[in-house]
């Protein structure tokens, strides 16, 4: 779709720029995806029970159902370790999440207002809503808060309500 009615949001960015925002883009929307979405919430026995409500949108989960999501969680877990992270221990991924990929995103971000800088662009948008799902995800966890408070003195915080203020999220 972008190759044929353009990348407006994007379009002020230089060369560099789109390569660094590609990079990131992979960085959140997979690397991140995985450790800070997968690895919680079906590798984790607590996690899985916690998400059910919301998977069914509270309907009664019968034993049928129940069967059905656990199928479905062996699909993802495969894919899980298909993509490689899985097969690692599960404190190894966690350590992604917060020792490496939250604080590369908080030190890119630093006190920029935007991820790329003054304006927003379609980076934007992914890192708000990965970051948006940690911070407002009802699973506790083993690195709950991470993203309010650990991260560069919370400018993912301060981020976060920028982009809701400014688009009314």
């Amino acid at each position: 779709m972008q190759q044929k009615l353009g990348d407006s949001l994007d379009s002020d960015l230089t060369g560099t720029e789109r390569a660094i925002a590609l990079a990131f883009d992979r960085l959140i929307g997979e690397h991140l995806h995985y450790s800070g979405v997968i690895e919680p919430r079906w590798r984790s026995d607590t996690g899985f029970e916690t998400y059910i409500p919301y998977i069914v949108a509270g309907a009664e989960v019968s034993p049928e159902l129940r069967q059905a999501l656990e199928a479905f969680g062996t699909r993802v877990l495969a894919g899980f370790d298909g993509q490689g992270m899985g097969r690692r221990d599960p404190q190894v991924v966690l350590d992604f999440y917060d020792k490496v990929d939250i604080d590369a995103v908080s030190m890119f971000i630093g006190d920029k207002q935007y991820f790329m800088g003054e304006e927003v662009h379609g980076i934007d948008a992914c890192a708000y809503s990965m970051l948006r799902h940690f911070v407002d995800q009802p699973q506790k966890w083993d690195w709950p808060g991470y993203v309010e408070g650990k991260s560069n003195d919370s400018n993912l915080m301060a981020y976060l309500e920028r982009m809701r203020k400014e688009f009314d999220m």
